[in-house]
């Protein structure tokens, strides 16, 4: 079978490693048998050599282990569940006389039954029918044991080999559930986005009717860049960016003179992997219990920085401080969702944080810092 066909048929692979390791437990077994061989013959080495002993034990071992492989191979393909142990049972023991038969058949091609010479303390008076019957009776045991040790070997082999594929499916559905119930969270996140923007444009539209068409064309242009990613769990720092930039456009619009957005995020940190529209939320959460509640409004800081192989962003505004209210800060879609997606990416290897900051809010976010494979 050639490499290509192994790789197209897995379950050969699996047979091949069986094998293997049956060939090997049966190598052991002998070297086992040799050495108690040997250990008995001591007062007999003129008629039992070290090579003699080998070849009864280790090659008679040998032998079984080759011919337990074509067994093996139908205890594989037979289609009986290993929890139904009495067909199992069936199948075995109608196999075990033909497992004694084949190796009757080849062992005398390969090891001798009976040794040719007088040997010392053989007794004089043992009928040739009574030994035949004890060596058979002994061959017949001995057989036994062997198919049997094989049959747990292949249970024990299957076991292992299904309880690795269990955890394996267990750990893809775990995969799975997660990258769900991250999903959900982000189109929470969209339809909150979406109805907040659509409730700015319909404030414009009966006195600036040309800036509600414009912010129409940029909340067109904001969603189609959502949607290219909305299956995209995390991207660049820079994309990230680039969507707020097109979130702040339409802000903006809404509140003219009174919103101030200010950067500070270093070149090194634009390639970083975040978690996709993790700023958002973040930010209008600012604007809407920051600036959105200041007269005068205020300004919005967007930082970035590397520290000690974390990935430190901050939002931080100069409006209003958190409310000590349980229905204010940290408990509306978008603060809850963003801890809950945090959580599910990064387990416990996280910070997030919403604390009062001079006169306003900060908000801070602590995450892994690694690069993202597009960059």
């Amino acid at each position: 079978m050639t490499t290509e066909a192994i790789r197209q048929n897995p379950s050969w692979l699996r047979l091949l490693a069986l094998a293997a390791l049956i060939l090997l437990a049966w190598t052991f077994f002998g070297l086992l048998n040799s050495f108690q061989m040997f250990v008995n013959t001591d007062s007999e080495r003129k008629w039992y050599s070290l090579s003699l002993v080998l070849h009864l034990a280790l090659g008679n071992n040998l032998l079984k282990g080759v011919i337990s492989l074509p067994f093996i191979w139908i205890f594989y393909r037979v289609p009986i569940p290993l929890s139904d142990w009495k067909k199992r049972s069936l199948l075995y023991f109608l196999l075990l006389p033909a497992f004694i038969a084949m190796h009757a058949a080849l062992r005398p091609f390969v090891i001798p039954f009976v040794l040719v010479g007088t040997q010392p303390g053989m007794a004089a008076d043992m009928s040739y029918g009574f030994k035949f019957m004890t060596a058979m009776r002994s061959f017949v045991v001995d057989n036994t044991w062997g198919f049997f040790s094989a049959v747990l070997g292949f249970h024990l082999w299957q076991y292992a080999r299904q309880l690795r594929e269990r955890q394996l499916n267990e750990t893809r559905l775990e995969a799975r559930l997660a990258s769900a119930e991250l999903q959900v969270l982000k189109m929470q996140l969209q339809p909150h986005f979406l109805f907040n923007t659509l409730n700015t444009i319909y404030n414009l539209i009966p006195q600036h009717g040309q800036e509600a068409q414009s912010m129409v064309a940029r909340l067109s242009s904001l969603l189609r860049f959502s949607l290219d990613h909305v299956t995209t769990e995390k991207v660049p720092l820079q994309h990230e960016l680039d969507f707020l930039s097109q979130y702040l456009d339409i802000e903006k619009a809404r509140f003219e003179e009174r919103l101030r957005i200010e950067k500070d995020v270093p070149q090194e940190t634009l390639h970083a992997e975040v978690p996709n529209m993790i700023l958002q939320p973040l930010v209008e959460n600012a604007i809407r219990h920051g600036i959105g509640r200041k007269a005068a409004g205020g300004t919005i800081t967007i930082a970035a920085c590397r520290q000690n192989g974390q990935l430190l962003l901050t939002i931080t505004d100069d409006g209003r401080p958190p409310s000590s209210s349980p229905h204010e800060h940290g408990t509306g879609i978008g603060l809850a969702n963003t801890r809950a997606r945090l959580t599910k990416l990064y387990g416990e290897n996280f910070n997030f944080s919403l604390e009062p900051f001079g006169p306003g809010t900060r908000v801070s976010l602590s995450i892994p810092f690694e690069e993202h494979p597009s960059c």
